[in-house]
């Protein structure tokens, strides 16, 4: 498995950030999408999925280790191929028995500097846009974290429950137990005392 060195930052400007990535001469290689992916649970650990995402011009899916309990800047191994068919590789995982844990949707926009590195700006239901930079180095991801402006000590690490969390006090269990996640189904964030 690949280590995948990523950093997040989170309630940014969209437009303030766009600009500055302009400025050192990145380009969009994906405009904002919709991106719809379904994510399967591991059968014995809490810190392990599968995941199958419609990027609009690529369909990937990808095996994710994230070891939750010392999450910083490389606690996320994986595993990714692009694939063709979105329904046919779902139907196969839950023929098989694996089961489905989500269903979600985003938008999402990429810029990239080189062929690996990308700074993804998503966007999910209630929670403001955040970044992603990503590469498979740690010092470059640090660096380019460093040029767009951001203060290194506010990043975050883990899966989109740890920002639900940070932004709306929305337990990390509570999003990980949702169904669908969609902006017309979107966590509905004054049910999760009830779970």
């Amino acid at each position: 498995m690949q280590t995948e060195f990523e950093i997040t930052f989170t309630n940014i400007n969209r437009e303030d950030v766009i600009s500055k990535i302009q400025a050192l001469w990145w380009k969009c290689v994906q405009s904002r999408t919709l991106m719809k992916r379904v994510a399967f649970k591991h059968p014995t650990s809490d810190d392990c999925f599968a995941r199958i995402r419609d990027e609009w011009n690529k369909i990937t899916c990808t095996y994710k280790d994230i070891r939750s309990w010392e999450l910083s800047i490389d606690s996320v191994k994986e595993i990714e191929c692009e694939v063709s068919d979105f329904e046919s590789l779902r139907q196969i995982f839950v023929n098989m028995g694996v089961f489905q844990k989500a269903y979600q949707e985003t938008y999402r926009e990429t810029w990239s500097i080189w062929d690996d590195i990308h700074f993804m700006i998503d966007e999910w239901p209630w929670l403001h846009p955040f970044i992603e930079i990503e590469w498979s180095s740690e010092w470059v991801v640090k660096d380019f974290a460093q040029k767009l402006g951001f203060d290194y000590g506010e990043w975050l690490f883990g899966a989109v429950g740890e920002i639900y969390y940070k932004e709306l006090w929305i337990p990390r269990k509570y999003i990980n137990s949702l169904e669908v996640i969609t902006f017309n189904n979107p966590p509905k964030y004054w049910q999760w005392a009830e779970k």
